[in-house]
This record gives C-alpha cells, sequence and structure tokens, in this order.
C-alpha cells in the first residue's frame, strides 16, 4: 500500500511527486539560492555552451540526503565538479525551502546552463 513517486519531471527539474506543486515563484527562488552558490570555472573552455543535469534529494528539513549526481554531463569534468559543489555549497547554507511542499521539490533534478541562470 502507500502512494509511489511520480518520476514525471518538473520545469526547474525536480521530480514531482503527489501533493502540493511549487509555484514559479519557489522555483525561481530554489534556482536564485543555486546561482548564489555557483561560480562557473574560468578554466572551462566554452563554459557559456556547456550544460550539466544533476540529481539530488533532499530530508523534510531541506539538507542533502547523501551526495548530489552528474545525470548527464557537460563533457567537461571542471565544469560538472563546479555544479556539485554549488549544490554542496548551498547544502551548508541551508535550502530555504517550503515545508508544507516537501513533496514536490524532495528529490530535484538541475540543469546548470549558465545562458539560462544569469
Amino acid at each position: 500500500g502507500g502512494a509511489r513517486r511520480s518520476n514525471d519531471e518538473a520545469a526547474l527539474g525536480g521530480r514531482q511527486t503527489t501533493g502540493a506543486k511549487l509555484s514559479q515563484s519557489e522555483e525561481d527562488a530554489i534556482r536564485r539560492q543555486l546561482i548564489s552558490c555557483w561560480n562557473v570555472p574560468a578554466g572551462a573552455v566554452g563554459a557559456s555552451d556547456l550544460k550539466t543535469t544533476i540529481r539530488f534529494r533532499l530530508d523534510p528539513s531541506g539538507a542533502l540526503e547523501g551526495q548530489p549526481a552528474v545525470e548527464k554531463s557537460s563533457g567537461d569534468r571542471v565544469f560538472d565538479d563546479s555544479t556539485l559543489r554549488a549544490v554542496r555549497v548551498c547544502n551548508q547554507r541551508g535550502f530555504q525551502l517550503p515545508a508544507d511542499k516537501y513533496d514536490a521539490w524532495a528529490d530535484v533534478t538541475v540543469n546548470f546552463d549558465p545562458r539560462d541562470m544569469f
């Protein structure tokens, strides 16, 4: 018994589950948090053309569960590592997320693309 999590991807890249849906302003708030934690590496060749997809899970307090993982690599290790580091830095600062919508942000998949994030 019990409900199963859906595998549908949300606009921000988070995995949606049954329950509350994040508003656009809440999705933008998560994006702003990640942007503030991310430094695009100067040494990444063609960084403006690189994209990486990162997946991570958060507990109900908004803390990282386990380690973030590269779901789709940019092909540039330095760039990919910078996105993983951004998630860890935000975790140290503490993700600010609406507790009543935990089901909507428990599993997060984020596309790091400098053209879309800045």
